[in-house]
């Protein structure tokens, strides 16, 4: 075998040498060995010393977690599945239709959504029959709903009741559902009640979980689509938000009249409750459960209503928590079910191998026409390991009926109870609605799960303690030392864009001019309401 060839032209004594792959070349006195002295020195005698110790660390890049990962979530799924009576004409408690304080941690807020099925089992004209939300006793604010309801038996499916908003928990008071006989004399019920509560703290306010709530009066009778004022920015490009809310609509001043919502990204819709109610003594709360996926950066997603005749928003809010937060987050939605007859169907079906022991959420929902079917359905099944589907236990819901006309829509909302699945279970879980008497079309439908676990994001600092860059997302964010506000650098493919969240200035300081191309933006010359230019000449 050939030994490989020195190199040694233009070499000098005591050069190292190296093998570059083909031959060993010298380092041309930039690294030589001191023979007297025994050590390596660099060129012109300098030695190399070699660092005993050292007491001191200097931090240029450090990775660090938003909020607590790997913790878990703070949450509360609360059922009744037997209607609750009453005949009194003041407020009385539906039984086990609440969460007791002691099951919430204090002072902090609450994601809260509700769902109930209330009914007249006395007659459908009377007036004034109500349900509304109490933390401690004191009314939720935009929850109490006055309607006639449809008579119908106990524990037979009723009129909907929707409330979504923001609950805090204070120091003391439990979250309780409560309803009053409109007559005093008339039989109502409520049943099928859900209540669930999810910890806003736990996902980080601004970032994983956003709300807006609105109180302003709203004329909404025009038959146009209004704003009510309730509206979040969110948004990365990748993630899916889970987006859920209700609208409080009153003055039905004329006869029958059609209020509706939705929720708009300001081109794509996704429809929230219509029906068909009214009279001057409606006061109706309107709910949406929705998923929006992938929604771009920065994009608005408002709560819109419209009525016919003489309709006033007079409460509206909307929650997005983004579902990316939560650990094993898996997720199925179809715009369009099946005609839902000669059924039940599947309407989605959601396959995965679980992640890891722990509590999953199952959670379904659709929004259109009941169409007559009436009895309960198993909204949520669940097959592990091929074994075979059964209900997930209190995920079952109603249909619900009103005095709607067949185009009406309505919010099928099911949420299950903490399933405890292993790591490596293979599960298989339905979204499955029962047969309908008149065919009918549910729309925005969704099926997801997740652990009740928090995943977050990183954030990463670049710098010294003198200079901090504050990092995080796919575009580039400025974030403040809270992590809640932040000034966002992004580039659409057009423009270059700078985009603020909840950031009163942008600073400039330390440069008198700002070079743009043939227009110079001069700083020295700019005032309140005029800004000088050297390009095309004055602006302002």
């Amino acid at each position: 075998k050939e030994f490989p060839k020195f190199d040694v032209t233009g070499g000098s004594r005591h050069d190292v040498m190296y093998f570059d792959g083909a031959l060993w070349r010298h380092t041309d006195q930039l690294l030589q060995w001191n023979p007297v002295d025994d050590y390596l020195q660099l060129a012109n005698a300098h030695s190399i010393n070699w660092l005993d110790s050292f007491d001191g660390t200097k931090d240029f890049l450090d990775f660090a977690a938003v909020g607590d990962q790997g913790a878990a979530i703070g949450h509360i799924i609360s059922k009744i599945t037997t209607g609750i009576t009453s005949t009194s004409g003041s407020y009385t408690n539906v039984t086990g239709a609440s969460v007791a304080y002691a099951s919430m941690d204090a002072n902090t807020d609450y994601a809260v959504f509700v769902r109930a099925y209330v009914g007249n089992a006395t007659s459908s004209v009377t007036n004034s029959n109500k349900v509304r939300l109490t933390k401690g006793g004191v009314e939720v604010p935009g929850s109490e709903q006055l309607s006639e309801y449809p008579t119908t038996t106990v524990d037979d499916v009723g009129t909907l009741y929707c409330w979504g908003g923001i609950v805090a928990s204070g120091a003391s008071g439990d979250l309780q559902l409560q309803q009053q006989s409109g007559n005093g004399a008339d039989t109502v019920f409520a049943n099928n009640v859900t209540i669930m509560m999810i910890k806003v703290d736990d996902l980080i306010l601004n970032t994983n979980v956003f709300h807006d709530t609105d109180t302003a009066r709203v004329d909404i009778h025009s038959g146009n689509w209004e704003e009510t004022g309730a509206a979040v920015t969110v948004g990365d490009g990748l993630s899916d938000w889970l987006v859920f809310g209700s609208v409080l609509v009153e003055d039905f001043s004329i006869g029958t009249s059609t209020p509706e919502i939705r929720v708009s990204d300001g081109s794509a819709t996704q429809r929230g409750t219509l029906t068909t109610k009214g009279d001057g003594t409606d006061v109706l709360t309107l709910g949406f459960m929705q998923l929006w996926q992938g929604v771009a950066s920065s994009t608005t997603l408002s709560v819109q209503a419209k009525g016919s005749w003489a309709n006033d928003k007079v409460y509206a809010s909307v929650i997005a928590i983004r579902l990316n937060a939560f650990r094993d987050y898996q997720a199925a939605f179809v715009q369009e079910s099946p005609t839902l007859d000669n059924g039940p169907h599947d309407i989605l079906t959601l396959n995965f191998t679980a992640l890891s022991t722990a509590s999953y959420c199952f959670m379904s929902a659709g929004t259109g026409p009941h169409n007559g079917n009436q009895g309960s359905e198993n909204f949520i099944r669940i097959d592990v390991d091929g074994a075979g589907d059964t209900t997930i236990a209190g995920s079952a819901t109603q249909f619900g009926i009103a005095n709607v006309t067949a185009n009406a829509a309505q919010v099928h909302w099911g949420v299950s109870a903490d399933q405890s699945l292993s790591g490596g279970e293979v599960i298989a879980a339905d979204f499955h609605a029962l047969d309908a008497n008149t065919p009918t079309v549910w729309f925005e439908n969704f099926l997801v799960a997740f652990q009740w676990v928090y995943v977050g994001d990183e954030v990463f600092d670049v710098g010294n303690a003198g200079y901090v860059t504050r990092m995080k997302g796919l575009t580039t964010r400025f974030y403040d030392p809270g992590l809640t506000d932040y000034v966002e650098f992004d580039h659409d493919d057009t423009d270059f864009n700078i985009t603020g969240f909840q950031t009163t200035d942008i600073n400039i300081t330390g440069i008198t001019a700002l070079a743009a191309g043939t227009v110079n933006a001069d700083f020295d010359a700019l005032t309140a309401t005029t800004l000088v230019t050297d390009g095309a000449g004055d602006s302002s």
